[in-house]
């Protein structure tokens, strides 16, 4: 990788990127439009600090645009691929004309202006000094990549003749000889957190619900039931319109509000998980135990009275009873 292939990609000059992805007004509109639904979760949100920056989401559109033929000869059902055709469709527009949209980038950027060895050294980028610094930052970070792309295969080198040297087992009778149980590995994906879950399962598009992925099936039912029981700690009724155009934040401020007495309700228990997963594992034993019939009874008859307003289908939401206790 050098230097002036990023800036020729406009990592710092949007104007040349702009430029080669120009659109007319209409076209523009339409893209923007199924932008707005592929990055639902990060823009039009009340709270500044979850939105991502106007050009930054173009720029990832028209990057996104330009690739969608390899994305599909790669993997023709992959997520992305998915995503970026249910939301064209979504917004009423045909696949095929992501196709002519790609086709349409595609030819802007092979295509170079005549006076592109003519460029007045007055206006030349090049030379501006936060140009040169940024190139020279760019440099050291190509250079520091380097080493470490050394030093790592030296590493691999190292491990992999040591256990061609080490039989296999030796390690366990090591430990076994030392008396010393087992160290358990560390988790190397970070757990998601119930306003996390939560958020997804109400402002992901596609819906969560309605996917039929069998990849995905069990990660749905998961969720499903983490949904489930952070809705018997809201303390009062809640209504979740889908066409208010406040719907994510509302679903934002909720899901905050649940985790928020849900983890309360199981440190009185002594219970001290946060991640979804193992709070999951935790709620399920305190329901079978019982200790959730309150809260399954006071959720049911707010949602008899008809004060439960969710626009998840009703076979994702009446999924807890009341436990029979001995």
């Amino acid at each position: 990788m050098s230097v002036q292939w990023i800036f020729d990609r406009g990592a710092w000059n949007m104007t040349a990127t702009n430029k080669a992805f120009a659109f007319d007004s209409d076209t523009q509109a339409r893209i923007r439009l199924v932008a707005s639904a592929l990055f639902v979760t990060s823009l039009g949100l009340k709270t500044a600090q979850y939105n991502v920056n106007a050009r930054v989401v173009d720029t990832l559109m028209a990057y996104l645009l330009r690739h969608y033929p390899e994305l599909k000869s790669l993997v023709s059902d992959g997520l992305a691929v998915q995503r970026m055709e249910a939301c064209t469709i979504k917004k009423g527009f045909c696949v095929s004309e992501l196709l002519a949209w790609s086709s349409h980038l595609g030819t802007c950027a092979s295509t170079k202006p005549e006076n592109t060895n003519t460029t007045d050294a007055a206006t030349d980028i090049t030379t501006h000094p936060i140009f040169l610094h940024q190139a020279a930052l760019i440099e050291q970070l190509i250079q520091v990549n380097q080493k470490l792309d050394t030093r790592l295969s030296t590493m691999e080198a190292n491990i992999y003749n040591k256990s061609k040297r080490t039989p296999p087992g030796d390690d366990a009778g090591e430990d076994a000889g030392n008396g010393e149980p087992p160290v358990k590995r560390r988790r190397t994906s970070a757990a998601t957190s119930l306003k996390d879950a939560w958020f997804s399962w109400y402002a992901q598009e596609p819906q969560m619900w309605s996917s039929t992925d069998a990849a995905t099936k069990q990660k749905r039912s998961n969720t499903k039931l983490v949904v489930a029981f952070m809705k018997l700690f809201l303390d009062e009724s809640f209504v979740l319109d889908e066409k208010s155009p406040q719907y994510r934040d509302d679903v934002l401020e909720l899901g905050a509000a649940a985790e928020k007495e849900l983890l309360s309700f199981l440190r009185e228990h002594e219970v001290n998980a946060r991640g979804a997963q193992n709070v999951l594992k935790s709620m399920r034993k305190l329901y079978k135990a019982g200790h959730l019939n309150a809260l399954v009874r006071r959720y049911n008859q707010l949602q008899a009275a008809g004060r439960i307003g969710d626009p998840a289908p009703a076979h994702t939401t009446n999924i807890l009873g009341e436990i029979s206790t001995p």
